[in-house]
């Protein structure tokens, strides 16, 4: 959580090489959660295709783990939103 960015080897597929990657863990403001970024580079026939990947780790006030998660590379985008709850 330094906010200083760290090469990584992600899993890959079988019978693929593993993708290149970086990644920046920080405090979000305020100390209310971690922000995780990935950028990962992996190698297809058609060509190098980076993805991001970002994690948003938080406390909701009510207790609950949210993680928010961003996606993002040249052929998709998305958002997903976990929320996890204590019973």
């Amino acid at each position: 959580l330094d906010g200083k960015e760290h090469e990584f080897t992600p899993p890959a597929p079988p019978n693929q090489s593993p993708p290149k990657g970086k990644r920046t863990a920080q405090w979000l403001p305020g100390d209310r959660g971690i922000q995780v970024t990935d950028v990962t580079t992996a190698e297809t026939p058609k060509g190098p295709v980076t993805t991001q990947t970002v994690r948003k780790w938080t406390i909701s006030g009510s207790g609950e783990l949210v993680v928010d998660m961003y996606v993002d590379n040249p052929n998709v985008s998305y958002e997903a939103k976990r929320i996890f709850i204590k019973k």
